[in-house]
């Protein structure tokens, strides 16, 4: 899909500031994405859709949480 990693990038670097944690704007920015590039898959689009999956972004449908290895 084109501009995943502009998305991701973007979504990381939004929660880094908001939260001081990398530890957990990675975990809020990979549940965004994912959530993100499974409605554009399930909808068959090579374009990201930004608007139409927005609410991802504030209540993503899967969480994905950090762990240390």
């Amino acid at each position: 899909m084109n501009g995943a990693g502009d998305a991701i990038a973007a979504l990381f670097f939004f929660h880094v500031l908001k939260t001081g944690s990398t530890a957990d704007a990675l975990s809020n920015a990979s549940s965004s994405i994912f959530g993100l590039m499974k409605r554009t898959a399930d909808a068959g689009s090579r374009k990201i859709l930004l608007i139409d999956a927005q609410e991802e972004y504030v209540k993503p449908s899967r969480v994905f949480r950090a762990e240390a290895v």
